[in-house]
């Protein structure tokens, strides 16, 4: 008997990314006539942390934690960090408690950087409250900082009996029931372990004999080692890049099926609900046929979101073109790579409507006046042709970056004046 499929989306993941490749490898298992249903524990994760009703909770057992530290003629040192967390807190308690929600309305909505940032911050002050009894755990919008390496299965293992710095633990295991069903963890990235680790154990402490595999394109790319030499509680891991990598496993009849499926899409923290590209789906003819239909990219953009060239940006848009699609698309470039004014305006004519630049990394390396140089001729040549280039900025901790944080201010507001929404600092997707 094949039994039906539980997947699991973990936290902690940016809740403006939609998991576009999750959505399509469902919807091709569901056209194989096999029964699975997803659980986006990311997107009820974020919801879980941000509950106006367990905000407030929050705030009044730190209210109880404040007059018990209060008594006290002396604050230990190993409270000094968790003290200063509750007066953080509380200074910001009024401002989150009134504003919170519509802080993370403003983050689904088109609104200037200001109003954005302002939302960011607010959403922040929340993360932390959250965060406070699970100290020194650090967690953000993209990112999770534990006390356990996510590079060291030994690390990883041990975090996940770490009740006192795990913040995943209540809620995973709220999630969990005791049933019969294969079971698979979707991975993207690597501060998705922690949560990973700690669902497997709580699947099988519920269900002994339960089939688990985890899965994703994680494993196609940083995580590859773990599909040879997988934890021993999972059955096996699997590299997924395209839905077909993922149908295989399961069904002989496999029939590709792209799309967001019962995925809540609207519920993500972004104004753009978009289509995120991986370039070896180029040539994939039945994912132009999916976008001919107009119903499937109405309100949607295409973001071919790994670094790409000039020749794989043309092909792209040269397709589209071929099939008739009208959308808007754009495309990812790292921090060494350069745009010229033909090559911009030759992009343009295929379609391309914005451009998505990562500064991550070019400041600790040489030839930085080059580098500044490349990306200035590179934002001059998108500002001739009006095609808006979005920057998420990437700042490093150490101390050979942090001596040049503020070189780098003074780079952008002389380079293009911080007034200008198209080229001042903002974070990708959510813009």
């Amino acid at each position: 008997m094949t039994l039906p499929i539980k997947v699991i989306y973990p936290p902690l993941k940016d809740p403006s990314e939609i998991p576009f490749l999750l959505t399509s490898c469902i919807s091709s298992v569901r056209a194989s006539h096999m029964e699975i249903e997803l659980v986006d524990a990311n997107l009820l994760f974020w919801n879980h942390m941000l509950d106006s009703h367990a905000v407030t909770k929050r705030y009044q057992h730190l209210e109880n934690e404040w007059n018990s530290l209060h008594t006290q003629n002396e604050i230990q040192a190993k409270d000094q960090e968790y003290v200063r967390g509750l007066l953080r807190a509380f200074l910001r308690r009024e401002s989150v408690e009134k504003n919170l929600q519509e802080a993370i309305q403003t983050m689904k909505t088109k609104c200037d950087v200001r109003e954005r940032e302002e939302a960011r911050n607010l959403i922040r002050y929340a993360i932390e409250l959250f965060q406070l009894p699970f100290l020194p755990t650090q967690l953000a919008m993209n990112d999770v900082n534990l006390l356990y390496s996510t590079e060291s299965t030994e690390q990883l293992e041990k975090s996940v009996q770490d009740n006192k710095t795990n913040p995943f633990k209540p809620f995973l295991e709220s999630i969990v029931e005791q049933e019969e069903r294969e079971w698979v963890i979707w991975i993207e990235s690597d501060q998705q372990l922690v949560p990973a680790y700690t669902l497997t154990d709580f699947i099988r402490e519920k269900n002994k004999d339960a089939r688990i595999s985890w899965a994703g394109p994680f494993f196609s790319d940083f995580g590859k080692n773990v599909v040879n030499h997988p934890p021993t509680n999972i059955n096996q891991v699997i590299a997924v890049r395209h839905p077909q990598d993922f149908i295989q496993h399961r069904s002989s009849k496999q029939t590709i099926s792209w799309g967001f499926g019962e995925l809540e899409a609207d519920e993500y923290w972004t104004p753009y609900l978009d289509i995120r590209v991986q370039k070896n789906w180029m040539h994939e003819d039945s994912l132009f046929s999916w976008l001919s239909d107009s119903k499937h990219i109405e309100n949607k953009r295409l973001y071919l979101y790994e670094p790409t060239t000039v020749e794989e940006a043309l092909y792209f848009g040269e397709r589209l073109e071929k099939s008739h699609i009208k959308i808007s698309w754009g495309i990812y470039l790292k921090f060494d790579q350069s745009l010229n004014e033909d090559e911009v305006r030759l992009l343009k004519s295929r379609g391309l409507t914005w451009v998505h630049w990562e500064l991550k990394g070019w400041l600790v390396r040489d030839h930085v006046d080059q580098i500044k140089q490349k990306m200035l001729q590179s934002w001059s040549a998108c500002r001739s042709e009006q095609i808006p280039m979005y920057h998420s900025v990437v700042l490093g901790l150490s101390a050979h970056f942090s001596g040049r944080v503020y070189g780098i201010h003074i780079f952008f507001k002389r380079a293009f004046g911080m007034h200008n929404s198209l080229y001042s600092f903002q974070n990708f997707p959510s813009l």
